[in-house]
Formats: structure tokens, C-alpha cells, sequence
């Protein structure tokens, strides 16, 4: 049995193509650590956007956007900070991947739930700030998540799926377009998340080799 365990968390381990062992625990260290100081800043700033985008009639869905988004945003940072403090072992790393890929596409979906609630009726000001607010969090996500690039897809692909998809139901050209050039983004993002992730791994890596 322990045996079909380990092939089971190698063939995960493949599968989503990460570093070996001892390099992938580095990895999340990184991780936790950028998550741990990032997260906390952006309870006020999700609360300043809620209350700048309401106009009576869309209180209760921004409401329910910054419950949801909160509640997840303080999950990440308690993880982060109890993993950071009982260490990361070999034989868990790949486990703590599959565990933040869940967390984070929750955290991804969460955040594109912005687009639900505040968009259609926002004022073109309004709109700015949605979109200014979610490409700039997708854009901060390829620093925080770079060194695990699988974390960085799960968050993503929900956020910029979900906000496309607001963008495609609303009866306007520009919103369509919106749609459109959101994936265009994400291409961009994934790219540049792809050469960060490879030179965090080659420097990791790098140091081990030095030691050796």
C-alpha cells in the first residue's frame, strides 16, 4: 500500500510537471512566504472597492464578494503561515501542491465574482476600476505564484474565465471585446509566468548544486 502511494504522488508529481522533491519544498516556501505579506494589504483595498462601485442596487452582491474573497484570502494566509511554521517535508510536497491548486482556483473563482457583481450596470469610471482591479491582481499573482506554476494556472484561468464570461452576457460590443482581449491577457500572463517559474527553479536548483 505504501508503495502504490508513492507511485501514486510521483505520477501526480509528473502529471503536473513539478521540480524534485527537494527543490519543489523550496519552492513553497517562496510561496507561503509572499502569501503571508500579501494577502492581509488586500482586506482594506477589497472593502475600498466595494464601497466605491456601489450604487444602492448592487450592495448585497459586493458584499457577498468581499465575504467570499475574504474568507479565502484569510485561509490562504493561515495555511501559509501554520506550514511556514511546521516546516514542509519531502514526502508532502507534492500533497501541499494539490491542496494550494484547490485553494488558489477557489481564491481565482472568488475573486471573478467582482465582475458578476458589479458590472453591466457600472458607470464607465466603474468599469475601469473592475478591470484595472483584476488584471492588476492577475498581474501580482505571476510574482507571488511564479515559483509553483501550477498555483499560478488554478488562480488565473477561474479569475480571467469567470470575468470573460460576465464580459460575453452583457448585450454590448465593448464588453465582448473586453472578453476577448481578457484571454489575450492571460496568454501574456501564463507566458511570463512560465519564464519566471523556470529561472526561480534554475536558481533553487543552482544553490543545491553549489552546496553539493
Amino acid at each position: 500500500m505504501q508503495g502504490e502511494h508513492h507511485a501514486t504522488q510521483t505520477g501526480l508529481a509528473r502529471w503536473m510537471r513539478l521540480a524534485p522533491p527537494h527543490v519543489l519544498v523550496e519552492q513553497l516556501r517562496l510561496v507561503y512566504a509572499s502569501t503571508t505579506g500579501t494577502v492581509v494589504p488586500m482586506l482594506p483595498a477589497m472593502l475600498l472597492v466595494a464601497y466605491t462601485l456601489h450604487d444602492g442596487t448592487n450592495l448585497r452582491p459586493l458584499l457577498l464578494w468581499v465575504v467570499v474573497l475574504g474568507v479565502m484570502n484569510l485561509l490562504l494566509m493561515v495555511n501559509a503561515r501554520t506550514q511556514l511554521r511546521r516546516g514542509i517535508s519531502l514526502q508532502r510536497a507534492t500533497r501541499q501542491v494539490a491542496r494550494q491548486v484547490l485553494l488558489w482556483a477557489a481564491a481565482g473563482f472568488a475573486w471573478g465574482l467582482l465582475a458578476w457583481a458589479a458590472l453591466g450596470n457600472a458607470t464607465a469610471s466603474g468599469t475601469v476600476l473592475v478591470t484595472g482591479v483584476l488584471s492588476g491582481i492577475v498581474g501580482g499573482a505571476v510574482g507571488v505564484l511564479s515559483p509553483v506554476q501550477p498555483l499560478f494556472l488554478a488562480f488565473a484561468l477561474p479569475l480571467i474565465g469567470t470575468t470573460a464570461l460576465r464580459m460575453w452576457q452583457i448585450d454590448d460590443p465593448a464588453y465582448n471585446a473586453f472578453g476577448v482581449i481578457s484571454l489575450m491577457y492571460m496568454g501574456v500572463m501564463v507566458q511570463q509566468n512560465r519564464t519566471t517559474s523556470r529561472a526561480v527553479r534554475a536558481a533553487i536548483q543552482l544553490r543545491f548544486d553549489n552546496v553539493e
